[in-house]
């Protein structure tokens, strides 16, 4: 199963050191099959993913989540109600190269998922 075709990022904006996009879900993807049967909801690790994928664009090259300092899960996101959500925040690399993004996945004034962690970008060794 992938999660790739669970979600596309599309009007990806960067300004700065802040970053916006909007999240669009494919409600008939398999996954909601078993997450869950009859009310499907976004699973909370594939909206980390999602943030993954937004620190891989940013940094262009694979990264590693390294510290979810503070990740919150606010409210469900059924995605036959909310095929599109929006992402915003801002990120900053440091000393050592790591990637520090602070964003939150929303719609309209509905917060679903908020995320403060660090990425390491270091080349990785397979």
């Amino acid at each position: 199963m992938s999660l790739q075709s669970l979600y596309t990022i599309s009007e990806f904006n960067v300004k700065g050191n802040e970053f916006s996009a909007i999240i669009t879900f494919d409600p008939s993807h398999e996954i909601f099959s078993g997450h869950f049967p009859e009310q499907p909801i976004v699973p909370g690790v594939c909206l980390i993913h999602i943030i993954k994928d937004i620190a891989i664009r940013i940094a262009e090259h694979e990264v590693v989540l390294s510290n979810g300092n503070n990740i919150k899960f606010l409210s469900v996101i059924d995605p036959r109600k909310h095929a599109n959500v929006h992402i915003k925040g801002s990120f900053l690399f440091n000393e050592s190269r790591s990637l520090s993004i602070n964003a939150n996945i929303f719609n309209d004034d509905v917060i679903f998922f908020k995320f403060k962690g660090l990425f390491n970008t270091e080349t990785l060794k397979h």
